[in-house]
């Protein structure tokens, strides 16, 4: 899903390619680039163009400083090890489309981090208040979480709890397996008796009585 620059900064500058390659600002985007640490941030920086809005560059400068600050003191912002979204959000729009158990693991991972980013920015509000009023706009998403961990296991197999009847079918064949295991013990146990049964009755009908 990509970032329509046009309508999210409607502030933007379109300066001519000509006076961009003479300011180096492919350049500049490129080190900013490998300075990412996700692949929606490398998304962002790839869209970043020229802007000419005074007021509009004071708040994201104002922004840039305390971030720049809070990473310094040697804070993360916690989406670093997340997987790329971008595979099954540009899926979500999609009428009846659906995420594998891996690709719910992954959401519910972003989840956990936008929700933890959140928290940590409101008890920062003091030391960065534009970041702390930025993250305010986030949703708290510790249920939705939740409830994928629940039907979701880390190895990406559907938990037992995931539902009841879930449950009651695993049930009944965890019991059915039991009971198959336990008749074929019975027969084999039946059949070795047999079987001893008839070599012994085979050495005692010989002449000597089995004895050599």
């Amino acid at each position: 899903m990509r970032l329509d620059t046009a309508s999210a900064f409607p502030h933007v500058w379109h300066m001519s390619r000509s006076v961009q390659e003479l300011l180096e600002f492919g350049k500049l985007r490129a080190i900013l680039r490998g300075a990412t640490t996700c692949a929606p941030g490398r998304r962002a920086v790839d869209q970043l163009e020229p802007r000419q809005n005074r007021a509009a560059l004071e708040r994201e400068f104002q922004l840039v400083r305390e971030a720049m600050n809070y990473l310094r003191a040697g804070a993360d912002l916690g989406f670093g090890a997340l997987a790329d979204p971008e595979v099954w959000l540009s899926r979500l729009p999609v009428p009846g489309a659906s995420l594998s158990s891996v690709e719910l693991l992954d959401a519910a991972s972003l989840l956990d981090s936008v929700t933890d980013l959140k928290q940590t920015m409101r008890g920062e509000a003091a030391k960065y208040p534009q970041l702390a009023a930025l993250a305010g706009g986030l949703g708290d998403f510790r249920s939705q979480s939740a409830a994928i961990r629940h039907a979701i296991l880390p190895n990406g197999e559907l938990s037992d709890n995931a539902s009841h009847e879930l449950a009651r079918i695993r049930g009944a064949q965890v019991q059915a397996r039991e009971t198959v295991q336990h008749t074929l013990e019975k027969i084999l146990r039946a059949r070795g008796e047999e079987s001893l049964a008839a070599e012994t009755a085979a050495q005692a009908a010989k002449p000597d009585g089995g004895k050599r």
